[in-house]
């Protein structure tokens, strides 16, 4: 779906949704990774793909719920990680990330010149900020969509424009 190919009879909205309930149920421990899936899933949500309010809304009322969690973040870090801009990447690794299972493998299987160290990618103060980011561009894209409920409907065409969607800053790269 976050390749812009969703197979047929996929339920665009439970794909787009569950990744927030996941996120409102989790764990500190599971937070993180679960966010970060959700980040994932609002690049798609925030996209012109997404007509459902009810969707963006799930998303929005999830990472208001994790936020206050971050709210007195502070960390020693000298450079935080950058968590993958793609977002089928990002939600991988958000997947692996969202249990302390897929944590452990992480640690274990990570190449040392090429992916952060754990402790990074999961620094309270660039969580915060992705969450931020998250909610500013889903209450964005949903501010048109009560104002005008048909307006994307009738303004979409919904036809693969020969780019490449879904890098989580908004950008389409070609």
């Amino acid at each position: 779906m976050l390749h812009g190919y969703p197979r047929a009879g996929t339920d665009l909205e439970w794909e787009l949704t569950a990744p927030a309930l996941d996120l409102a149920a989790a764990t500190s421990q599971d937070r993180p990774g679960c966010l970060l899936t959700v980040h994932a899933v609002a690049a798609y949500a925030a996209s012109d793909m997404c007509e459902a309010p009810s969707v963006l809304e799930e998303l929005i009322n999830a990472l208001e719920k994790a936020l206050p969690h971050y709210a007195d973040a502070t960390c020693g870090h000298t450079q935080h990680a950058e968590p993958p801009r793609w977002a089928p990447d990002l939600a991988e690794l958000g997947i692996q990330l969202s249990s302390a299972g897929g944590r452990t493998l992480y640690e274990r299987s990570r190449r040392q010149d090429e992916d952060p160290p754990l402790e990074n990618l999961l620094c309270p103060v660039t969580l915060a900020q992705i969450a931020r980011d998250s909610l500013k561009s889903l209450r964005s894209r949903h501010s048109p969509l009560i104002a005008d409920p048909n307006a994307d409907a009738e303004n979409a065409a919904g036809a693969f424009d020969g780019h490449r969607h879904g890098d989580t800053d908004g950008t389409v790269a070609t």
